[in-house]
């Protein structure tokens, strides 16, 4: 989801600039960047990482270039408050972190239920894969580790069950 929000990020950017994108550029953009997210999670979750995609697919069916411009600012906000907490010295594992990081999940719920192995491999993303770091640390260079080892812990309160349920 994160690769969406950055892609979002991107074109809010050209039309801050004044320059146009097209909508179809837009969600070509959209497709490469949830292809590669696809690709990750299958490499770290087998097969069975599809359904992942299905339910992100269904979440988001009929949004507008509008509806995913509001998901990044809501998300970069949520990252931007996890760096201020993180920057008063909170621990990832603090009620005060894992507060923050059930905001997170609840917003991943919004497209699809991670059970404990695929929101820990979403961690491992973020803090493996380029492109998750990247648009992580764009927030703050030191959000990255911050944040997986928050997810981690909340990820081990979360039931086992299949990945989009």
């Amino acid at each position: 989801m994160h690769a969406i929000v950055e892609t979002i990020e991107r074109t809010v950017g050209d039309l801050t600039a004044n320059r146009h994108m097209d909508p179809e550029d837009f969600f070509r953009g959209l497709h490469q960047d949830r292809s590669h997210l696809r690709k990750q999670l299958e490499h770290r979750l087998g097969p069975d990482a599809d359904g992942v995609f299905i339910a992100a697919e269904a979440a988001t069916d009929g949004w507008e270039v509008t509806d995913y411009e509001l998901e990044a600012t809501r998300s970069r906000e949520l990252l931007r408050r996890m760096a201020d907490l993180m920057h008063h010295g909170t621990i990832p594992t603090d009620a005060n972190a894992q507060r923050l990081i059930d905001e997170h999940h609840n917003s991943i719920v919004r497209f699809w239920v991670p059970n404990k192995a695929s929101y820990s491999a979403l961690a491992d993303l973020y803090l493996n894969d380029d492109q998750q770091h990247s648009w992580i640390a764009s927030v703050d260079p030191a959000l990255p580790p911050w944040l997986a080892t928050a997810m981690k812990t909340h990820a081990s309160r979360l039931p086992s069950g299949n990945f989009d349920s």
